[in-house]
């Protein structure tokens, strides 16, 4: 059903939009899925691994994930100008700017997400996942008809992350409470977990979806929206 939302999204939206703008949201979303790969860090899979996992591991877990992702959004600030130049394209910089909430969202959801997959259950993540994304596509439509280009789609996605990010946290908070309580020595295992998966991760994400980098920066952003919708 998630990916009927999206298909439907994708064909209502393309009379209101321009190329341009779905290739102007293929390189922002292809950047910021770069920088969620270190946010995670490998860490729900680690998650997964483990068999066993105190109260104060999960804590650490949750207060070292939502550290990474400050500072990613930070770094996304800091770069956004040079990527806007590189592209030619000054409008990138409000796009990543915006778009990197999301990275803010999957820290705060994300690790009770996992959690719910470790417990197998896959009804409430389903749910969560068809509602978030039936608001992201009403949202990401209303837009669009009222004109706001581009941003149809950038405030159609912060919905659909903060919906579905804000669920898992809220549910997962009752069976698996944080406490402020942050010690390294607890997350160093995990980590050694995960930072394995990480190199492997952005090498596959890369090797899969570095045409959207090539397109858009010899070919255009008009050109690349077209080949974006035509891939997906």
């Amino acid at each position: 059903l998630v990916a009927f939302l999206s298909l439907i999204k994708v064909s209502i939206l393309t009379r209101y939009l321009v190329p341009d703008d779905f290739g102007l949201m293929a390189l922002v979303s292809f950047i910021l899925g770069i920088m969620s790969i270190f946010v995670d860090l490998g860490l729900g899979s680690a998650i997964l691994h483990k068999q066993k996992i105190s109260r104060e591991e999960y804590s650490s877990l949750f207060w070292l994930s939502l550290l990474f992702s400050i500072i990613v959004v930070t770094i996304v600030f800091v770069l956004s100008p040079l990527v806007a130049k590189f592209y030619d394209e000054p409008r990138i910089t409000r796009l990543m700017h915006l778009m990197s909430l999301t990275v803010i969202f999957s820290a705060l959801g994300g690790q009770f997400k996992i959690v719910a997959q470790k417990n197998l259950n896959f009804r409430l993540i389903s749910i969560v996942e068809i509602l978030s994304a039936l608001f992201g596509f009403i949202i990401s439509i209303l837009f669009a008809l009222l004109n706001y280009g581009v941003l149809s789609l950038v405030y159609g996605a912060l919905v659909q992350y903060a919906i579905a990010n804000l669920v898992f946290l809220i549910v997962g908070l009752r069976t698996h409470p944080i406490s402020f309580h942050l010690r390294f020595i607890e997350v160093k295992s995990f980590l050694l977990i995960g930072l394995y998966q990480v190199g492997g991760q952005v090498l596959n994400y890369v090797n899969r979806d570095m045409d959207i980098l090539l397109v858009g920066r010899f070919l255009g952003l008009e050109a690349l929206g077209g080949y974006s919708l035509a891939k997906q």
